[in-house]
């Protein structure tokens, strides 16, 4: 047993670095004047602790520990990365499952998408095993696969499509799906492998059943913002789909082709500019690569009239 002065003496030397390994030591040798100071020190740094700082504390006892600081212990576990704390909950609060899994925390997160956002990828498992739900919703109507997407997240985006998330859910308001966040990507503004893993996005999408076809609350397609946004990676991944409707029009009348046309420069060489009286605007040149040739090839009407005029 500790005495009281020997525990006056040690509480000296804890700082926020070392106070979870003095805790741990005064709980085993119940030295309870240390331990409750070491208790304050968590308590008032309990945001600024590290998952390495509770790496050597038990199970239980870490359990015990994160259940007196926090509303979210649940949550708590994740963020510490802690998968033997996160069962210990589940044994707990069993009868109250699964809605104790779909809570979100005073941030507004949920606890799948902490694991996901972290690649934790065997707690995400457990706690769908569990019957967290994959297609919760903010209030803006964002689910977690609209939320895995926008922050360019393959890991979680790809886990949430094969654990059968909607693939189809449309936000409130703008009423974009996954197909059209992932579309709305541009090179210009982010890197060859953030493309790429959208073009995987939008083809683990589609193979899943996402609708290419539904517009958004601008009447546009996801087609339409690849165009617009010169998503070719996205782009190429849409043409492959074979229920995709080329001559749908967004609110303004504009199919995907004739958003194309907008970006292209006229050809001098006559015989690969098939448009010979359509107002173009500075973009890339049209050649048989272009977003419009490319359309044409894939059987684009060319004859749809002007959206201004009427004309053909």
């Amino acid at each position: 047993m500790f005495s009281y002065r020997c525990e006056k003496g040690v509480m000296s030397l804890v700082n926020v670095r070392n106070c979870i390994r003095f805790y741990q030591t005064a709980e085993e040798l119940n030295a309870s004047t240390l331990m409750n100071y070491c208790a304050e020190i968590i308590a008032s740094h309990w945001d600024d602790l590290r998952k390495e700082d509770f790496s050597s504390m038990g199970a239980q006892l870490l359990y015990k520990m994160i259940k007196s600081k926090t509303e979210y212990p649940l949550h708590k576990a994740i963020k510490v990365e802690r998968e033997d704390v996160v069962f210990l909950y589940l044994i707990e609060m069993d009868s109250q499952l699964p809605g104790k899994l779909n809570e979100v925390d005073h941030n507004g997160d949920l606890a799948l998408d902490l694991a996901l956002s972290r690649r934790l990828e065997s707690i995400a498992t457990t706690l769908v095993s569990h019957k967290a739900d994959v297609d919760m919703v903010d209030k803006n109507g964002w689910s977690l696969l609209h939320k895995g997407i926008q922050r360019g997240d393959l890991f979680a985006s790809t886990f949430l499509i094969k654990n059968g998330a909607l693939v189809n859910a449309a936000t409130l308001g703008a009423q974009e799906t996954p197909l059209h966040l992932v579309a709305l990507y541009s090179s210009k503004k982010h890197s060859t492998d953030v493309m790429s893993e959208m073009a995987q996005i939008a083809e683990a999408l589609l193979q899943a059943g996402a609708n290419p076809n539904m517009q958004d609350s601008k009447g546009r397609t996801p087609l339409h913002l690849s165009i617009t946004a010169r998503n070719e990676y996205v782009f190429n991944q849409l043409l492959q789909c074979k229920q995709l409707d080329l001559e749908l029009k967004d609110h303004e009348g504009s199919t995907a082709l004739w958003l194309a046309v907008q970006y292209i420069t006229v050809s001098s060489d006559a015989s690969v500019n098939p448009f010979e009286d359509l107002p173009v605007v500075n973009g890339t040149s049209f050649d048989e690569n272009s977003f419009a040739a490319r359309l044409i090839q894939r059987g684009s009407n060319t004859d749809a009239p002007d959206t201004m005029t009427g004309t053909e």
